[in-house]
């Protein structure tokens, strides 16, 4: 559905029920049943090692075309890829709006003048006149003075892999989580199915991957997988378990990462197996290859 136009979404009828039309990277349409329609971004947060799913409303397809909505929202995800929690900022926005209405009504009320009266409505004409402005321009207030912290949690890192050995991985620590990389053998490329039948999500449908990485390897090159160490259930840290046909995980097992803490178990692309608690594929960061033996995690790069 990516390749909407205005047109496409003001055809869309609404149905008995709420529906959603997604765009890529976590933007989508929502569709009330009674036919109203606005853009909304679905982005994660972790918090104390679990993994938190939120919806932010960017706001109304009236008000908001499909141009001015992808332009929003790549502004929400780089502040979301930054670790700043954009719907948290959004609240405390409206909430200290609040707060300063109520202070300068209380104000009023202690100075009861004519002229301060005349002066108070004047300033509330020229306060309501502007509001649509102020929420207009909420997802950039936060990315204007990001604090110090958010800046370092989300700056992106650079990982060499230049003695990373087939078969081997390597884990390194990108926004307070475990960053894998995986150099595949020539087997394992081999083997990886683009369709399996034990697998949840073979085709990486959810939206836990960059575009770029939607493929059966969920990687740019086939060679090296990229994953965050985080499981999709309740947020523990997986093992690599790369040996097929494992004492431990059963003759079936063709290799992947097995969760100790509740069994859940993801193949060597990532994609999670039916019938384990974790409900999602293991997320892909954002990355690119700075060179043949370089990749800098964090950033898209050219691949966008």
């Amino acid at each position: 559905m990516s390749s909407l136009t205005d047109k496409d979404i003001k055809a869309l009828q609404p149905k008995d029920h709420h529906y959603r039309v997604a765009l890529g990277d976590g933007l989508f349409l929502w569709i009330s049943s009674s036919g109203k329609k606005s853009w909304q971004y679905r982005y994660h947060v972790h918090s104390n090692n679990i993994r938190k799913e939120k919806i932010y409303t960017i706001g109304d397809f009236q008000q908001i075309n499909l141009s001015h909505a992808r332009e929003l929202h790549a502004t929400l995800r780089k502040e979301v890829l930054q670790g700043i929690d954009i719907q948290a900022v959004k609240v405390e926005k409206k909430k200290s709006y609040s707060t300063s209405q109520e202070n300068a009504m209380q104000t009023t009320s202690t100075q009861p003048t004519v002229s301060n009266r005349r002066k108070f409505l004047t300033n509330m004409t020229q306060v309501m006149g502007g509001i649509g402005g102020i929420f207009a321009l909420i997802p950039f207030l936060s990315s204007m003075s990001p604090s110090e912290r958010a800046k370092s949690a989300g700056a992106p890192i650079e990982i060499d892999i230049s003695s990373l050995q087939p078969g081997a991985y390597k884990v390194v620590e990108w926004r307070g989580k475990p960053v894998w990389v995986v150099r595949r053998t020539k087997k394992m490329i081999e083997d990886t199915l683009e369709d399996d039948e034990v697998l949840r999500d073979p085709q990486s449908v959810e939206e836990h991957q960059p575009e770029y990485t939607q493929n059966k390897f969920r990687s740019i090159n086939p060679e090296y997988l990229v994953l965050l160490g985080v499981c999709t259930h309740l947020g523990c840290s997986p093992l690599y378990k790369p040996s097929p046909k494992s004492k431990e995980l059963g003759l079936d097992w063709t290799g992947g990462f097995f969760c100790p803490c509740h069994g859940s178990k993801f193949d060597l692309s990532g994609r999670v197996h039916k019938g384990v608690p974790a409900p999602y594929n293991l997320e892909v960061p954002p990355y690119y290859f700075a060179s043949d033996t370089r990749i800098i995690v964090g950033e898209d790069g050219e691949n966008v």
